[in-house]
């Protein structure tokens, strides 16, 4: 959950991290700037169950994002290096440090566009590469449980960059279900006593949350709009959307009506 701490251990395993600071001095925050450039990523330190994140273009806008930041998270944030690139995910269910199952997965499209959660993305049966990095990670903190390890692939050398490990279940593992891979129900199955078999098949699938962020998604960037909604219209691609059981897609619906004023700040900012 120490993202400093975290982006050390993967250099350390010759998986590439982003470049980054600590903002504990005053001139830390200036520094920073000086050397990675806009834009500039001011992130909270540790994982708080919520994006505490703000992308620093112009140097004016330092201050108030450090100071936003560190109020929110309660102590002293860090500053990043922006990252390019798609987002990519390697899921893993652990036991007692050996790994039992896996999925990976890429982002073809993000809530914010600007870097967060998936809105439609890509089961990945093979990616050799991508397994090594998460694998390593992983293998080396001895993991017991489930995690994502979050990845950019940097577009010039095709290098996976740590992002941050997500030490829970994270908010895409419908496209699990979908692709073959019951990460709750085999949680549940070890927890019993149970013995798991081998690794099922993952299966190559489409997933789109409509309501979860590919929308928006669509609204901030029109020249995907298209395409979002082609995928939400198509019987090919799974959603998350049931007719069969619609209470939580309502309540999913309230939800985001009660974060419209941040959603609407958010579509200015990326576009």
């Amino acid at each position: 959950c120490d993202k400093a701490r975290a982006a050390a251990l993967a250099r350390s395993l010759g998986v590439a991290a982003p470049r980054e600071r600590l903002i504990e001095a005053p001139d830390d925050a200036g520094k920073a700037w000086g050397r990675f450039g806009a834009p500039l990523v001011i992130k909270s330190r540790r994982e708080a169950g919520r994006k505490l994140i703000r992308y620093v273009r112009t140097r004016g806008e330092l201050e108030s994002a450090v100071t936003a930041v560190r109020e929110a998270s309660g102590e002293a944030p860090l500053a990043q290096e922006y990252v390019s690139g798609d987002g990519y995910g390697f899921s893993a269910l652990y036991w007692e440090g050996r790994p039992v199952r896996q999925l990976m997965h890429r982002r073809v499209r993000e809530w914010p566009p600007s870097g967060g959660t998936s809105a439609c993305a890509e089961s990945l049966p093979h990616e050799p590469e991508l397994e090594r990095c998460g694998r390593a990670l992983l293998d080396a903190l001895g993991w017991h449980g489930v995690a994502m390890v979050e990845f950019k692939r940097e577009p010039r050398q095709g290098a996976f960059v740590l992002m941050e490990i997500n030490a829970k279940f994270w908010g895409s593992h419908d496209l699990a279900l979908a692709a073959g891979v019951d990460f709750p129900g085999d949680l549940v199955a070890l927890l019993e006593g149970e013995r798991l078999g081998p690794q099922p098949r993952v299966r190559r699938v489409r997933f789109s949350w409509p309501w979860g962020g590919d929308l928006w998604h669509g609204l901030a960037r029109p020249g995907a709009l298209p395409r979002v909604l082609l995928d939400v219209l198509s019987p090919a691609v799974r959603k998350s959307f049931r007719w069969s059981d619609p209470l939580p897609h309502l309540y999913e619906a309230l939800q985001w009506l009660r974060s419209a004023p941040g959603a609407l700040r958010e579509l200015r900012e990326t576009r």
